[in-house]
């Protein structure tokens, strides 16, 4: 059924009215979710946050307690209460590393078999032990 100029225009403007509301109410739904999403997000990495930081806090306190706790008065105290009796080792035989241990390790380790420097010991350096 084909209506008259006026009354199809009408129609026409009806129609494309709807679909424009249609479409920016989607358009409007879906910059509000993102939104809510962007500050769902924000808000997780802002709890991330403060977790990592209390850990890093955890982590420097138990640091500090180790320091404390792996120091020669305090072992050598720990050795007498409890009597232990170990025996310090020799100032000659202690060698003190510069810088981190674990960086001179992995070095090391990562050189050929080759540029390793020979071991002065030997594997079983007790008779008991052969």
């Amino acid at each position: 059924m084909k209506f008259p100029g006026a009354q199809a225009f009408v129609n026409h403007l009806v129609v494309y009215v709807l679909v424009t509301l249609a479409g920016g109410g989607s358009v409007g739904l879906g910059a509000v979710w993102m939104q809510q999403q962007i500050t769902a997000t924000a808000a997780a990495n802002k709890a991330l946050e403060r977790d990592v930081a209390n850990l890093r806090r955890q982590l420097d306190l138990l640091n500090v307690q180790v320091e404390q706790e792996i120091a020669p008065s305090v072992l050598e105290r720990r050795n007498l209460e409890w009597r232990l009796g170990l025996e310090q080792a020799p100032r000659d035989k202690v060698t003190h590393l510069g810088g981190d241990a674990r960086l001179q390790l992995a070095a090391k380790r990562d050189l050929p078999l080759e540029l390793l420097p020979a071991a002065s010991y030997a594997r079983f350096s007790r008779p008991e032990d052969r």
